[in-house]
């Protein structure tokens, strides 16, 4: 996987912002129309990890995402490939599924019962005729990108970003690595304190997570700790402006598989602890603060500016 350096340059030369300031408006890191502002200029825009294929084993298996506050379900279809949805029925918008994780033939709305296949088809709804010339090919569950690698999930809810095979370097042994492991643990805790914070943060002192093994930065919040029998995602799931969900997921080879999440998480905990509410108290030298900063300028630069008119 590349650096956190090399994707936030490919970020800014898209942009031509390679004058970004070293630093993000304190105010970014307390006001709640620049975190809504976030979820749709950063978020819902870039490839982001949802979960392990082993977490979906069985044709039918599928578990539901919403992070970005945009409700998703991924399912293995019966052609045992990976698909993602809008979980939204296309009659009146109510979810189709309403269980976390589940397995199952079709998803079946609860409000008209309008009925899909696991590749989004609608295959059945009650008193189709009295719908009139009616297709049902238009009516599908609305698709989301989706990729498989590391042994990760991935999604794209814009449908815009670049191929992931551009933002990610599959040459990375280290990537390979993860390939051999399987879903293990999750775990997640909270922090009060703004997402970015929280990367900062890590970025000036991530040495409980590189106990774990080599670290690889996935932009916009997330990192990897990848050793030969394991590896570990930790993400910075923004709750609102002044709260984050840190999601931890272990997967390991084998030999490994026992490992318990709960001695990372109690070395997360001082290094996390009563963090600055800005990075304006970040170091100079903190490279990762510095990236973030670059990418947040590239993405929210506009909107930070017209922040009155949110």
């Amino acid at each position: 996987m590349r650096e956190w350096n090399s994707l936030s340059a490919m970020a800014m030369s898209e942009g031509g912002a390679s004058d970004a300031p070293a630093r993000i408006d304190p105010s970014s890191y307390f006001e709640s129309s620049i975190y809504i502002a976030e979820l749709k200029g950063i978020f819902s825009k870039t490839w982001l990890p949802v979960g392990r294929v082993e977490e979906l084993p069985d044709l039918g298996s599928y578990f539901t995402w919403e992070r970005t506050r945009i409700p998703t379900v991924i399912v293995r279809s019966v052609d045992r490939q990976i698909r993602g949805f809008y979980n939204s029925c296309r009659h009146r918008g109510a979810p189709v599924v309403r269980t976390p994780t589940g397995r199952g033939r079709a998803f079946r709305c609860q409000y008209h019962s309008w009925t899909y296949d696991t590749f989004g088809k609608l295959v059945g709804l009650p008193d189709e005729r009295d719908f009139g010339n009616f297709s049902r090919c238009a009516y599908s569950l609305v698709p989301l990108q989706i990729a498989e690698f590391g042994g990760w999930v991935w999604i794209d809810q814009s449908g815009a970003a670049s191929p992931l095979a551009t933002v990610l370097d599959r040459g990375d042994a280290s990537m390979a690595a993860m390939e051999q492991h399987g879903f293990s643990a999750r775990k997640t805790f909270k922090v009060r304190s703004n997402w970015k914070a929280v990367i900062e943060r890590l970025g000036a002192g991530d040495s409980a997570m590189e106990a774990v093994g080599g670290i690889h930065w996935c932009l916009p919040n997330s990192l990897f700790a990848v050793a030969s029998t394991r590896s570990v995602l930790l993400a910075a799931w923004p709750l609102n402006e002044r709260e984050t969900e840190i999601e931890l997921v272990l997967a390991a080879a084998p030999e490994d598989a026992g490992i318990s999440l709960d001695s990372l998480h109690s070395d997360l905990l001082p290094l996390l602890d009563n963090i600055a509410g800005s990075g304006t108290e970040i170091s100079g030298d903190n490279q990762q603060a510095e990236q973030l900063a670059a990418l947040w300028s590239h993405h929210m630069g506009p909107v930070a500016q017209a922040a009155d008119a949110i």
